[in-house]
Formats: C-alpha cells, sequence, structure tokens
C-alpha cells in the first residue's frame, strides 16, 4: 500500500469529521435526535478508528501524522455503525453446513437491513433517506466467491451488480451473435435454430422434430412440415428483409440496426433480470466500437465477419467481460481488490474465516536484496519454479513437513500474511457509514491473523460480546453484534416481474410524405405563350464550341456592367470576366463589351426604367414552405415593375427547354408581385445574351 493512501485511507471517507462534545445530529441508523444547523456527519467515527488499528501491527506509525490520530470522547456514544453478524445454523449451531450456506445468510439478511429501512447519508451529504440495494457492496475474496455471492442474492430475490466474463454464453448476446451470423450467411441452419429457440419459436424438442420433417421433406421422403419453412419465422423474415440494407454498414451500425428493428432489447427482458441484460447487449455495441477502433488504428478493413472472429478470440482468452448490472436497485459484488478507491455507504467484508494463501508452489519472483540495483535493474532477482507432486494430498507428507521447516515456507507466510493484512485494510476503509462483519463458527481466522501477528486461534470477535478488537485511546470500540439463527435451506425467491418501462412497441414503417421546406420554383410548370424575338444586336460571334463557362462570363458581365463606368473600366470588367472563367480565347474582351453596350441601350429605350436593380433576391412563405426568387434584372417605372431573366446559349429543342425553365421561374415571379405589388403592372422577359435577343413572356 502506498504511504500516500494512508490519510484519507484511515478515515476512509474522502474527509471525513466528527461531532464534538455536546454536539448532537441525525445519525444513520440512530434515533431520530435534533440536528444541529451546519454541521453534518461526514462518516461514523468508528469505522476509521477500526481501520486504524490495523496499521498499528503492520504498517509503519510514522507515516501517519499525529494529528490525525485524535479521537473526540463523543464518537463512542453515536450509534453503532460496526455490525457483527453472527450467523448460526438452526439445526446445530456449533456446526456450519457446507457452501453457499454463509453466502445465503448473508443475502437473506441485507433483505432484512432493506426492510428496516435503516437510514444513511445522500450523496450530498445533506440529508438521510433509507438504505437502497445500490449502497450496498459485498467484498469478498475471489472471482469464484463473487459468482456465488451474486447467486445467492438472485435466489434471494435481490440484484447483483457484478463484473464477470464469459458475456458471449449470456442468453442475450447469443440472439444478437446469431442474427450478426444470419445476416452474414443466409444458409447458416444452426444461427436460424438459435435465433428461433430464443425468442421462444419453437421448444428444443419441437425444434429438433421440425428439423428432421424438413430433411425428409427435402429428400421426398414426407410433405411440408406444418411450420414451413425456418425463413419464414418472424424474425427470420425481418432478417432477410435487412440483408440488403447493411452491404454498407459498419459491425457497429448492423448490430445498432438488430437492436433497433427486431427490439431485440424487449425480448431479452423477459429473460429475467432485466438490468444485466440490457448491460450485456451495451458491452455488446461496446465491443463492436472497440474492434472497429482498433481496425482504424491498425489501418485495416472492418467487417462483420472480422468482428465475430475478434469477439472468438475474446473468448478463447477469457476477456469477454460481461456488463455490471450496475444500478440502485443492485446490491455490488466485487473483489477486495476491485474496491480499491470505491467507497460505499454500506460494506461488508466476506470470507473472514478465509484460510491463509501463501504461495510456494508455481512461480515466485525470488530477490536476493531488499533494494533493486538501478544499475543493474534485471541483477539479484530470479524466477523460482516448484510443482506441487501431490497436489491437494500434499497433507501429512515428508514433503509436507520439510517445506514448512524450510525458510522459503516461511517467508511465503511473513509475504501472505503482510498481504492479506493490506487487503482487509482496503476493505475496512471502503464502508462510509456501516461496516458490516459477518462470521459464523468457524470464526474469523483472517481478522485473528492480521490482529494476533499470524496466531488465528486467538479470537478478536467475540459473538457473546459488543467489544471489538479495535482500540482507540486505551477504550474498546464497539459494535452492535446481532446472533442471527438460519435455516440450513433457504426457499428461492420469486423472480422480480415488475414491468420495465420503454417506448410504446413499433407499429412498423410508415412513410409519411412530407414537402421540403423550400420551394424549387423551376419544378413547377405555367401556362404562358411568348411573343416575337426583338433583336437588340447582332448574334455574338464565339469561337469553338459554345460551354457554359462562356455564357456565365457573358452574363456577369452584362449585369455588372454600370452605365458609369468609364471604357476603360468596362473593358477591364469584361476581361476579367472572361479570365476568371478560363474563356479568353473563345470571345474578345472588346465584343463583350460591344455586347453589353447594345443591352444597356436596349433596357433604356424599350422600358424607361427609373431604378435598375441588378440581382435582385425576394422571399415569400406559401404556407409552411419557403419560396426564394432572384431576378438579373429588376426595373422599376411609373406604375410599371419589369423582371428580366438572362438565358444561356442553346440550339434546337433544348433553346425550347431552356425558355420553358425560365417562364416556370417567371411564373412565380409573377404570383409575387401580384402578392406585393398589386397596384403595378408587371412584365416579364428572357433575354438571349449570345443570339442579342430576348422575348416577352405573357401568362
Amino acid at each position: 500500500m502506498r504511504n500516500a493512501e494512508l490519510p484519507n485511507a484511515e478515515y476512509g471517507m474522502r474527509n471525513a469529521e466528527f461531532l464534538q462534545p455536546g454536539e448532537e445530529s441525525q445519525i444513520p441508523g440512530g434515533k431520530a435526535t435534533e440536528v444541529q444547523e451546519g454541521k453534518m456527519v461526514k462518516s461514523h467515527s468508528e469505522i476509521p478508528h477500526s481501520a486504524f488499528a490495523i496499521p498499528h501491527s503492520v504498517i509503519p506509525h510514522s507515516v501517519i501524522p499525529h494529528s490525525q490520530t485524535a479521537i473526540p470522547h463523543s464518537a463512542f456514544r453515536i450509534p453503532h455503525s460496526i455490525l457483527h453478524w453472527h450467523f448460526r445454523s438452526e439445526i446445530d449451531e456449533k456446526k456450519v453446513p457446507g457452501n453457499p450456506w454463509l453466502d445465503n445468510c448473508i443475502a437473506d439478511q441485507i433483505k432484512v437491513l432493506l426492510e428496516r429501512k435503516t437510514l444513511t447519508f445522500n450523496k450530498k451529504r445533506i440529508a438521510v433517506r433509507p438504505i437502497r440495494p445500490g449502497d450496498i457492496a459485498v467484498l469478498c475474496r475471489s472471482n469464484r466467491n463473487c459468482l456465488s455471492m451474486a447467486e445467492a442474492l438472485h435466489r434471494a430475490g435481490l440484484q447483483a451488480a457484478i463484473a464477470r466474463h464469459a458475456l458471449l454464453e449470456t442468453p442475450e448476446a447469443r440472439l444478437a451473435l446469431a442474427c450478426l451470423k444470419y445476416l452474414l450467411t443466409a444458409s447458416d441452419a444452426l444461427s436460424a435454430a438459435e435465433i428461433i429457440l430464443l425468442t421462444g419459436g419453437m421448444t428444443l424438442e419441437q425444434l429438433v422434430d421440425d428439423r428432421l420433417e424438413w430433411l425428409a421433406h427435402k429428400a421426398g421422403l414426407a410433405p411440408l412440415p406444418a411450420g414451413g419453412r425456418w425463413g419464414d419465422a418472424p424474425y427470420l423474415r425481418q432478417l432477410n428483409t435487412l440483408r440488403p440494407r447493411t452491404a454498407d454498414l459498419s459491425a457497429s451500425e448492423i448490430l445498432n440496426l438488430l437492436l433497433d428493428e427486431l427490439d431485440l432489447r424487449r425480448v431479452v427482458v423477459r429473460l429475467g433480470h432485466p438490468t444485466q441484460r440490457l448491460d450485456n447487449l451495451d458491452r455488446l455495441r461496446h465491443y463492436a466500437l472497440e474492434y472497429e477502433s482498433a481496425c482504424n488504428r491498425l489501418h485495416s478493413a472492418a467487417s462483420l465477419g472480422g468482428f465475430l472472429l475478434w469477439l472468438d478470440e475474446l473468448v478463447r482468452h477469457e476477456k469477454d467481460a460481461q456488463g455490471s448490472g450496475d444500478s440502485d436497485d443492485a446490491v455490488k459484488v466485487m473483489t477486495y481488490h476491485a474496491s480499491k478507491g470505491l467507497e460505499f455507504p454500506v460494506t461488508i467484508c466476506h470470507a473472514l474465516d478465509q484460510d491463509l494463501k501463501e504461495k510456494v508452489w508455481g512461480l515466485c519472483l525470488v530477490a536476493e536484496t531488499e533494494e533493486p540495483d538501478l544499475d543493474n535493474i534485471l541483477g539479484h532477482r530470479w524466477l523460482r519454479y516448484w510443482v506441487n507432486p501431490y497436489g491437494d494430498q500434499l497433507g501429512k507428507t515428508r514433503l509436507e513437513e520439510r517445506l514448512h521447516q524450510s525458510e522459503a515456507w516461511t517467508q511465503a507466510t511473513r509475504v501472505g500474511l503482510e498481504e492479506e493484512a493490506r487487503l482487509l485494510y482496503v476493505g475496512l476503509t471502503r464502508a462510509r457509514d456501516y461496516l458490516v462483519l459477518p462470521t459464523t463458527a468457524k470464526g474469523s481466522k483472517w481478522l485473528n491473523r492480521v490482529f494476533n501477528h499470524g496466531d488465528e486461534t486467538i479470537t478478536t470477535l467475540d459473538p457473546h460480546s459488543d467489544e471489538t478488537p479495535f482500540y482507540w485511546k486505551g477504550e474498546v470500540i464497539c459494535c452492535e453484534n446481532e446472533p442471527l439463527y438460519k435455516p440450513k435451506d433457504f426457499p428461492e425467491s420469486l423472480r422480480d416481474e415488475s414491468p420495465v418501462l420503454f417506448h410504446a412497441p413499433r407499429l412498423g414503417r410508415h412513410p409519411v410524405p412530407r414537402q421540403a421546406l423550400l420551394i424549387d420554383p423551376a419544378q413547377d410548370s405555367f401556362q404562358y405563350r411568348s411573343t416575337e424575338l426583338v433583336a437588340f444586336a447582332p448574334k455574338l460571334e464565339f469561337k469553338g464550341e459554345y460551354v457554359p463557362a462562356l455564357g456565365k462570363a457573358i452574363n456577369s458581365f452584362l449585369i455588372a456592367d454600370q452605365p458609369a463606368l468609364t471604357p476603360t473600366e468596362r473593358l477591364a470588367a469584361a476581361q476579367k470576366q472572361l479570365s476568371i472563367r478560363q474563356v479568353e480565347e473563345s470571345l474578345t474582351a472588346a465584343a463583350l463589351v460591344r455586347q453589353g453596350e447594345a443591352f444597356r441601350q436596349f433596357l433604356q429605350a424599350r422600358f424607361a426604367p427609373q431604378e435598375v436593380l441588378r440581382k435582385y433576391p425576394v422571399e415569400l412563405w406559401r404556407g409552411q414552405r419557403l419560396l426564394k426568387l432572384e431576378a438579373d434584372f429588376y426595373l422599376t417605372s411609373a406604375g410599371e415593375i419589369t423582371v428580366l431573366l438572362l438565358s444561356g446559349f442553346a440550339e434546337g429543342l433544348k433553346k425550347w427547354k431552356l425558355q420553358e425553365q425560365h417562364a416556370s421561374l417567371l411564373g412565380w415571379w409573377r404570383l409575387v408581385l401580384a402578392q406585393q405589388a398589386p397596384d403595378k403592372t408587371a412584365t416579364f422577359w428572357v433575354v438571349l445574351p449570345v443570339e442579342g435577343q430576348a422575348v416577352q413572356v405573357l401568362f
């Protein structure tokens, strides 16, 4: 244990504060007394002092500041926050039934603790509330003990939040993977069978019989089974429909598509333990993203088949961790090692009767010096590998006798005692409000060894006394001793059938036609007719074939050609437009200037406008849709408005199609002007700059 962790770990509960003499407060678990304004109890003082009792024997006292070792006398007058649950069998209180009896006892007593509505602080430490299952943590010595404890909680009708492996062996993961495999290979009959089985379509016996009937039908020996083809099953039919949509999707996108379209979350919730099932599906989604991230780092392609192979690799290395199922309704179950750095309102230290684990067999690192040599970091250390030839039959052999007399055994015992003392210290300092020490008739050998320098025969927790092995300032810290008689066999509680909140079931896809927000004026047609063409200049001669860029250059110049420009400025503007569009070789700037001069004279002679607006925009809301228009020229005079649109160059049929498009735009201009300027006459023209012509459009 790092020395830097000790000051906080001593108090355990992150800057704990104690009541001063004469102060009273509402203490969780105690009687309702007056709460003095501005005072809060951050944690029960018995807990940090009980934890601090360990370092006196296994951790140097010098690492803990003396200022943190004081304890006020009022700490012993508050209600007990250390609980000693001593379980006895109703059949014979001197004998302890086999496993998992103690796990069942702890799970049953947790239910009692919740039913009592014992008080604890909320997260902000400003109010008290009844304990919830999520406030309780059960600390175990090994992952196997954690699994056994979680099963006991489930049998007691409580949910357990536990980190474990074998995600791909859970029904929810098997169902999701079967769907992915069936999407990948439509002929995968094994995946199809698993989908039908897990979704409740058939039982295993029905599935086998149906498959045999189908094979007999294919051989021409029997009629078609009553159930028809498996591909007609509801979920398989949906998967066949989804398969074309997954062609360009990643593994994570396909998985999300399955969860949403097949509503697999609703299916797995029916299996029980809904929080755990849903967490496992989220864990599978996390693995899909992790796989794609790994492929991205390695610059390799990510595919659905690659994801399935990657998951198989996780299973082989036992790295397919399940979701913890952590929630306010689930009791936390974890190892002592995993609890480091965490704290819980209620901490239950399990396995206090654990035997000492001396690590002699197997691979060990042996150091010849206490301090490493920084100049030769691998020196003075070697690996030792001892094989136990007897296995579990080592007891009462000559090898055991000689082993117990060896220096290696003494060293392993010393290391084991120090390690389990540190581990117990971690467990005691995880408690914020309540520390629970469960024991049986076997006693608490682990506690005995830690507090009696390795001697496990001296009792530290007496079931007949409320005194603990924890001392402070010469005074014993007391606990609430509760002898509990439990049956040998516990009835299994009914599974929690409370409903899980979901959105309403999907009713399928119902496309609702929606119009776009912006109106496309070119898509609508209006009844119109056009007058005879009016020529205002000869056709503009250009070299080579006509390209759209040339038309853009001509139109841009006509719009930018202001009457106030000098001949030099006008020529430079024409040259710039041709240069921007890279059509200098097709048309000269002088020819473009002459065409522009003729067009300005045409506007003045034909319309005599009082105001000429170029690139004039308008916007108009029509119901819930927006219409945007822009006129190349917007001419106004007394009582009249003229809208001109510049057109490109086209020949034959294309020329008339181009005119129809402009007529559609001018039709919308007619509606806009009828609404915005109803008292003025509006005329509409299409100008053909290359041909040097213009035509009026009539509606």
